[in-house]
């Protein structure tokens, strides 16, 4: 009898310290990226930032898009890389929640385009 009390109480520690190392372990960040040519857009979740990278040098801006919902209305954050290559990156709204998409996109501002051949837009979890 003593046994099973031993086991069963082993087995119940076991237990506890494993569902409160499962409680205690941080959260995975949640990042995304998306590209087309010339341009490549990443978000990543845990430091609230958004960059863009130029990858081509031709004269057009890379730009990087971030949608997301806040109190039942949805925004589009723009950053547009207009250095001609490189990467600018861009600190978010904190406390951003549920489902956030970034796209990557390209804007010839010289020819007045406008943003234009955008990739699909790819979903995380902030």
């Amino acid at each position: 009898m003593r046994k099973s009390r031993l086991a069963l109480s082993g087995a119940a520690a076991a237990g506890a310290i494993a569902i409160s190392g499962l409680a205690a372990a941080p959260m995975a960040s949640a990042s995304a990226a998306a590209s087309v040519t010339g341009s490549y857009a990443y978000y990543n979740s845990s430091t609230n930032v958004l960059t863009s990278r130029d990858t081509r040098v031709d004269g057009v801006s890379s730009v990087a898009q971030l949608r997301y919902v806040s109190n039942g209305t949805t925004y589009i954050a723009t950053l547009t890389n207009s250095q001609g290559s490189g990467e600018q990156a861009q600190a978010q709204s904190s406390g951003l929640r549920g489902s956030v998409y970034v796209r990557a996109c390209l804007n010839n501002r010289s020819a007045g385009t406008g943003v234009y051949g955008c990739s699909g837009w790819v979903a995380t979890a902030a």
